[in-house]
């Protein structure tokens, strides 16, 4: 190592720096064991939440009948894997899978170690769900308590030290996993990261050889959990630039045992058809490089600048504001990195933090960013905002006042939003059990909405009265007001009011290869032919028309409004009604 890392006595911040009810409550010896309580009591409010979203979906895996395919165990998160299973998906209309779907489309991810666990909840305690948002309170602690190892030995003082770890306790991003079952996959890939990073802080500052097998086998079971288990090679490529001695090549040496574990990981994914194909909220990296670089540095832009600034929902907001979402966020990071340029060089731990902090959002960043993706990039965040507070009273006036601003996010926002947090589907969950409610056992076309929100509908009303319809067409998926005219007794003209598919990649470019769509293509089905009939200049349909085989009277249709899902009244030929889901 360049430096010993081991920590200080426990100090004080100078005068002014920090509120020194904060400075005596972040102390080192208290927060090993306070932080890791504050994480279990702020997250065990999630008991009364329930089931909501896909919960409904892995709890038809322990049930007799049931809507989707069975999987085993271990392989819990295969969802689409045939253009058979998407025919029959696309006329009941599960699984996510509507009109437009490709018949190339894939949807399967390697998680044994967290799908396992789900089996084990869904089958053992299926009725009671509380117990499950238990293990996952427990499971948040006990990332809480390696964090607080991992603060403790990589923070330049006590002081820092005790600050990062009441930040990391109570990062309101956590909430999003923490409180949600079938989030488990990222609490789990994350423990077994911190895990990892811890012994391989072990093997390069202890030179032991039982702290390399013991990090490898973290870094195994952290990728087995979950995909996102390739953040903690981010940490580990920051750690080499940052903490670890020695010439260069020396230091890129130390990767080569995890990197060999990450090429093999990702050259088995890939060769086995595994992760997500013909979606347009993901991006498969093979596909086309240039365009997968420009997503992960806008992922990573709009990552990082939700975690440094703590705001809620920051994040997706951005990603949802089209191209100047990231434009804003990388123009914002820019300006706070000028700011405290001085500081981002003043030591190596500084560095690491704020490098582990953005490197790890790169795995993530080629699907929709969101604060619940940020749980890794959050040990690095609150490891560099603790230092930068250690240091409020030195650094300048115009600095003190950002970083004051900071500081109220990072604590008190966070510390007040992380329980309702907890709760951040149970609007969705209301519109599911609304749509279960409505839905018949006829046909059935839902206008707008989420697909998200029809395919759990579709496991509640399975687990209740086990039946759905045998047609479910979902015809538009997006949040911009809709207008539906009558062309003909049995056909509907749909114009979204920016066109198909206007917040998700498509529309900043990324179009995947299987999503090609043209003037007058046409998508056939049981009872319906869909048919584009406008396009947009970039590519994506602007008008589709739906022609069904039946009376549209014989058949059901809702539409999602700010009150939910309604019932639509099909309007009489030659007219057209607009559907607004943020009106009334």
């Amino acid at each position: 190592m360049t430096e010993d890392t081991t920590l200080p006595p426990a100090e004080t911040s100078a005068p002014g720096a920090i509120p020194r009810w904060l400075v005596r409550l972040s102390q080192p010896g208290r927060m090993a064991w306070l932080a890791p309580l504050i994480a279990l009591v702020l997250t065990l409010p999630s008991v009364l939440s329930g089931y909501t979203q896909d919960d409904h979906v892995f709890r038809q895996s322990s049930l007799e009948t049931t809507i989707f395919p069975r999987r085993a165990a271990w392989d819990y998160f295969h969802w689409v894997d045939s253009p058979a299973e998407i025919a029959r998906f696309r006329e009941r209309g599960i699984q996510q899978v509507t009109w437009w779907t490709p018949d190339t489309a894939r949807s399967r991810f390697l998680r044994p170690l967290s799908s396992l666990l789900h089996a084990f909840e869904f089958n053992c305690f299926g009725d009671a769900p509380w117990l499950m948002h238990v293990i996952c309170a427990l499971l948040y602690a006990a990332i809480v308590f390696l964090g607080v190892k991992l603060l403790a030995r990589f923070s330049s003082t006590a002081a820092a030290a005790g600050i990062a770890c009441l930040l990391f306790a109570v990062d309101d991003a956590h909430a999003y996993s923490a409180g949600w079952i079938s989030s488990n996959n990222t609490l789990l890939t994350f423990a077994f990261g911190l895990f990892a990073l811890l012994m391989h802080d072990r093997w390069r500052r202890e030179k032991s050889v039982l702290g390399l097998v013991l990090s490898l086998a973290g870094l195994v079971f952290s990728l087995l959990s979950s995909e996102g288990g390739l953040a903690l090679i981010g940490y580990l490529a920051a750690y080499a630039l940052f903490l670890d001695s020695g010439s260069w090549h020396k230091r890129i040496a130390t990767l080569v045992p995890a990197a060999l574990v990450a090429v093999g990981y990702l050259i088995f994914y890939f060769t086995q058809g595994l992760g997500i194909r013909g979606s347009f909220d993901w991006l498969s990296p093979t596909e086309d490089l240039v365009q997968t670089a420009l997503v992960v540095l806008s992922g990573a832009a709009t990552g990082t600048i939700a975690q440094v600034s703590s705001i809620p929902m920051l994040a997706l907001l951005l990603q949802g504001a089209g191209i100047w979402g990231p434009i804003a966020a990388a123009l914002l990071l820019a300006a706070l990195a000028a700011l405290f340029w001085r500081f981002l060089r003043s030591s190596r731990r500084v560095g690491f933090f704020a490098a582990g902090m953005v490197l790890s959002l790169v795995p993530f960043s080629v699907g929709m960013m969101g604060d619940r993706y940020l749980l890794w990039a959050g040990l690095g965040g609150a490891g560099l905002m603790a230092e930068l507070f250690a240091v409020w009273a030195t650094t300048s006036r115009l600095q003190r006042v950002v970083a004051r601003a900071l500081l109220v996010t990072q604590v008190h926002v966070s510390a007040i939003v992380f329980v309702p947090t907890l709760f951040w589907l149970a609007a969705i969950e209301n519109n599911i059990r609304k749509t279960e409610r409505m839905v018949a056992a006829q046909d059935t076309v839902m206008l707008n909405g989420s697909t998200i929100a029809d395919n759990a509908s579709a496991g509640l009303r399975y687990e209740k009265q086990g039946q759905w319809p045998e047609h479910f067409y979902h015809l538009y998926e997006g949040m911009d007001a809709l207008t539906v005219k009558r062309v003909g007794e049995r056909t509907l003209l749909m114009t979204p009011a920016n066109g198909w598919f206007a917040t998700s990649w498509i529309s900043r470019g990324a179009r995947p290869k299987e999503l090609v769509f043209g003037q007058g293509q046409v998508f056939e089905m049981e009872l319906m032919t869909a048919k584009i009939e406008k396009m947009m200049p970039d590519g994506r349909p602007r008008s589709v028309s739906f022609a069904f085989k039946k009376d549209l009277s014989e058949l059901a249709w809702l539409a999602m409004t700010f009150d939910g899902p309604s019932a639509f009244q099909v309007p009489a030929p030659g007219e057209e009604v607009v559907v607004a889901l943020w009106g009334r």
